[in-house]
């Protein structure tokens, strides 16, 4: 843990920013993924890590685009939300989310009670070479 704090410390001194950081290293992307879930999880519901799901006046729900690798649904079953809190949006071809997509479903989701807690979206596909 001393060895992760010296070297994020030395990344942040080295981009120039504070020195009062916070960070942790994962051994992939689903762990990233999975951090990045809890994070946002107790970032909406503070009580979040004692009661669970329950700590939500709703079904917790996150947004991920519908190009995204299927990990998600594993991530929101290890998170303890069900597998149905991954809602897959329609992107617009090039891996990003629609963004009315998203709002509609956001808009659907809050009136049947769903309390939403995370948007993520994959960065544009490369074009191939």
């Amino acid at each position: 843990m001393e060895i992760e704090a010296h070297i994020l410390y030395a990344v942040a001194r080295r981009a120039g920013v504070s020195s009062v950081i916070f960070g942790h290293f994962t051994t992939g992307g689903a762990e990233a993924d999975f951090t990045a879930l809890l994070c946002a999880l107790t970032r909406s519901q503070p009580e979040f890590s004692t009661p669970g799901a329950r700590a939500f006046p709703g079904a917790p729900i996150f947004y991920v685009s519908a190009e995204s690798y299927p990990a998600w649904f594993k991530i929101a079953h290890q998170a303890g939300i069900e597998r149905s809190a991954v809602c897959l949006v329609d992107t617009d071809g090039t891996g990003r989310i629609d963004p009315e997509a998203l709002a509609n479903a956001i808009a659907v989701d809050s009136v049947n009670g769903k309390f939403p807690v995370m948007m993520l979206q994959l960065r544009e596909r490369p074009t191939p070479a």
